[in-house]
């Protein structure tokens, strides 16, 4: 028979497990709560001569349920460099995410942060 000690062990792993422990470690608190980071693909970022161009249909971040396009424009400081070799985005739920499920008005979430990797 397991003791209580072994079981509360055992629910402590799958919690932070759950939670994403294992997320990134570099990324800003003020940009993540550990969970709304998340690394996106080259194809996701465009870099231009006004900013910082975001694109992502639904599901290529876990805050998305639909198109999300953001213009992030230089010198915004929601704007870092990644500290490895990949782009990420951090992305805040939609207001109502969870309650009554993703309205048409805001469906994409709102960007915390881009973290892009050194571009050639």
């Amino acid at each position: 028979m397991r003791s209580w000690l072994t079981n509360f062990a055992c629910y402590l792993f799958l919690i932070f497990c759950a939670t994403g422990v294992y997320a990134h470690s570099w990324y800003d608190l003020e940009c993540c709560s550990e969970r709304d980071c998340s690394p996106v693909g080259s194809d996701n970022i465009s870099i231009t001569d006004e900013g910082v161009l975001l694109t992502l249909d639904r599901g290529e971040h876990p805050f998305v349920f639909g198109e999300l396009e953001a213009l992030i424009p230089w010198g915004d400081p929601r704007i870092r460099k990644s500290k490895d070799s990949e782009h990420h985005a951090c992305i805040a739920p939609p207001v109502n995410d969870f309650l009554d499920g993703p309205d048409e008005t805001n469906i994409a979430g709102y960007v915390l942060c881009v973290y892009i990797a050194a571009v050639a």
